[in-house]
Parts: C-alpha cells; structure tokens; sequence
C-alpha cells in the first residue's frame, strides 16, 4: 500500500518523482502546495505504484496412482514440505498490480495558536495475473493444460487431472475514502489542545476464485467481496510543566461496521453479472476508552514514564448464513471493558550506560471477522470463526542496558518475558 506522509504546507513548491526497477515497476507522482497569506494552507498529492508482473506460484499436485490418461512428459518431480513426493506442473501467469493515491488537504491558522486541517485520501489497488504456462507436453509435443495426465516417475504411474483452472489465481481490488478534520489550539505556553474525527469507507474490497470449468477467458466462479466502514474521533490535552514534567489526557472513540458476501457468478472476470449471493455475514463494533500519562524526570539521568487507559468495547447485530440452504445466525449483543496501565524507567549511568526496565498490560478486542467471517484461503486452509471469542490480554516486562562507545559501536543486553491469555 502506499504510504501518504502528511508534511506542513509552510511555502509554494512543486515536486515530481518518478522511479523504474525491474519486472516493469514504476512509481511516478506529484505533489502540489501553496500558503496563502500565512494563514491558509492547501496542497494536492498523487502516487502511482504498479507492476509489469512478478513470477508468481508453481503448481503442483501428487496424483493418485492408476493407469490411464494422456502420457505427459516436462513435469518436475519435487518434495513437498513434508517429504512427499510431488510434481510441478507448470506456473500461473505473471501477477501485476497497480495502486494509486489521490489526497487533498487544507489547513487554516487563526491567530497563533488554533489551526483547523480538513483533508481527503482516496486510495486503490488491483491486482491479476496473465497468461499461465504448462510445463506439461503431449506425446505429439503440444501443451496439455487439460484432462487426465498419465505421468511415469519414480518407477510408478500417476493419475493427475488437470483443468485450466487449476493454473489461475482470480483477481482482486479495493478502493477506500478517508474524510478527517483536525483542530490544534494551544491553550497556554505550556497547554495545547488536539481533537480529531473522521469516516473511512471501503466500497469495494474483493477477490475472484475461478471455478473447476473455468479458463483464462472466463467461466463460472466466486466473487468475495468486504465493504466495510467506520467513524472515529479523538480528543487529547497535553501539559509541559518546564520539561521536568509532562501530562497527557485524552478520549478516543470508534464504530466499525464489516460485511461479507460471496456471490456466484457465470463468469468470473465479470464480478456483478447474475450473481447470486451463497454466503453473508456483518456484523458492528463499538469501542471508547480514556487515558492519562505523566512523564517525570526528577534529575538528568532519570526519567520515570507511567499511565493508564480504560476501555470498552461492545459488539452487535452479528450475524452469518453459511449456505443458501441453511437458516442465517443471529448473535447476541456482547460488551467487554478492561483497564490497562504501564511503567517505565530509565537511567543513564556513567560511563554512557543506560539501564531502563518497564512493566505493563495490554488488551486487545476481536474484530468482526474475528467473530462472524469464515472464509478459505487460496492454499485451502479454512479460518473459522468464533462468536464466542474474547478479547486477548497480555502482560509483560523488560529489562535492558544500552552503552555506545565512539566509532559508532554499540551493545545492547535484553530481556523480556510475556504472558498471553485469550
């Protein structure tokens, strides 16, 4: 994905880049930016990444003892992770990609000390493969992408059956929208103020799985799909007492909504042609929580850091149909709450030692895909989900000694040892 850097609009500048590396890959982009008066801010970004097509997966399959079929010959026999005895079959095609960034942004200073930002981020990625390639020769020398392969190895003749589809991987893309608003306000010489909200919205993120009749051209298959969106907001006080001490409060609040559906569909490079939905989930999330942390540092060598949060999470409207033919779930509302706190040390000794140690908890909610989505993935591993999962904790602590020396060397002696419970 591309990495937008946010950086203050402070003059008129233009600048361009533009970037070539092997397999087809280019990054151009531009960037625009002016101040007008001082006071109000504007610039305009855009970024493109994308690839010719690197070489993707082998494929591979053991077969099953039997005679029969078209003798092939050009696969590679090989050894699967295990040990197995197993054979190449050939490659899919190259995969290519492209991502783009769209971001706009503005920003307005009343005064010295209050500044309000607005800013919209618009981002895509897409993604598919070429041509395959079958290592795979008939005995006439033409390539066998298609019925029952007879292959002789290893003093015993394997049965495989081979179709198109088992040399393409489907496609993908997403496409997301970030509309943000900041305001800074310094409350004093030592005080500031920084509150924020927000929405992202993600119309689009799917994949395509080529069904067993499929070819390159087309044919039947799925389409997964994952529109999601959410809100947030935050609020955060800060306080430096004279550097000695320093105070940070704030809030922070997000509401998530996820979705879930896979469609069948007569052809598969076309995603919204008769499709027909065969699974659904959604589900929402709700979590808040409030902090504080104080920052000591009683003398030169010492500095003391500390805090705590509070959260709460609550999760609803959960629900999931498996099949066509079976009845859809209904899940019950759940809530969680936790607080959660840390502390560090630091002390530099003499001789350019630092020892420093730290103790803290953490927390961390299941998501709606945690709770609701079961999905397959393209090597045919099944993750299922779980809507009775709770939320995981950790605890941890650290002990270290840091010391440099001149020339730029450096030794560093760690420990550290974590417990988790889910």
């Amino acid at each position: 994905m591309i990495q937008i850097l946010t950086r203050p609009v402070d003059r008129r500048r233009i600048e361009m880049r533009g970037e070539y590396g092997s397999q087809d890959t280019f990054r151009y982009g531009a960037r625009l930016a002016d101040r007008v008066r001082e006071r109000l801010g504007v610039s305009a970004f855009y970024e493109r990444l994308q690839s010719g097509g690197y070489p993707s997966q082998l494929v591979t399959s053991a077969g099953t003892p039997g005679t029969g079929g078209t003798p092939v010959t050009g696969f590679i026999p090989t050894l699967t992770p295990s040990g197995t005895r197993t054979f190449i079959l050939g490659r899919s095609g190259n995969n290519s990609w492209e991502q783009t960034a769209w971001r706009f942004r503005g920003d307005y200073t009343f005064g010295r000390g209050t500044t309000i930002a607005l800013q919209y981020v618009r981002q895509a990625h897409r993604d598919g493969y070429d041509a395959y390639t079958t290592y795979l020769r008939s005995p006439d020398g033409r390539p066998f992408d298609s019925g029952v392969a007879s292959i002789a190895a290893d003093g015993i003749v394997r049965r495989v059956t081979v179709t198109p589809s088992l040399f393409l991987p489907g496609d993908g893309g997403t496409r997301s929208h970030l509309v943000s608003a900041k305001l800074f306000h310094a409350l004093s010489s030592e005080q500031r103020l920084r509150m924020g909200a927000g929405t992202i919205r993600t119309p689009l993120s799917y994949y395509s799985t080529p069904g067993p009749s499929a070819t390159l051209a087309g044919g039947p298959g799925a389409i997964s799909d994952r529109p999601a969106r959410a809100w947030f907001g935050e609020a955060q006080w800060d306080r430096d007492a004279g550097g000695k001490h320093t105070f940070t409060a704030g809030a922070d609040l997000r509401r998530d909504a996820s979705q879930a559906l896979e469609t069948a569909v007569p052809n598969y490079t076309r995603r919204g042609e008769a499709a027909s939905v065969t699974y659904w989930m959604r589900g929402k999330s709700f979590t808040q929580g409030i902090y504080a942390q104080h920052q000591w540092r009683p003398g030169e060598r010492v500095l003391l850091i500390w805090g705590g949060r509070y959260d709460y999470w609550r999760t609803y409207e959960g629900g999931v149909q498996m099949s066509v033919s079976s009845a859809p779930s209904i899940y019950d509302r759940r809530s969680n709450h936790a607080p959660t706190a840390k502390a560090a040390l630091l002390y530099r000794a003499p001789l350019g030692v630092a020892l420093r140690a730290g103790l803290g908890n953490a927390y961390r909610n299941p998501t709606t895909n945690d709770l609701y989505r079961t999905w397959r993935s393209s090597a045919g591993t099944i993750f299922a989900s779980n809507p009775d999962l709770k939320p995981e904790k950790l605890t941890a602590w650290e002990l270290g000694a840091n010391r440099g020396w001149q020339g730029g060397w450096n030794t560093t002696r760690h420990t550290s040892t974590t417990g988790c419970a889910i």
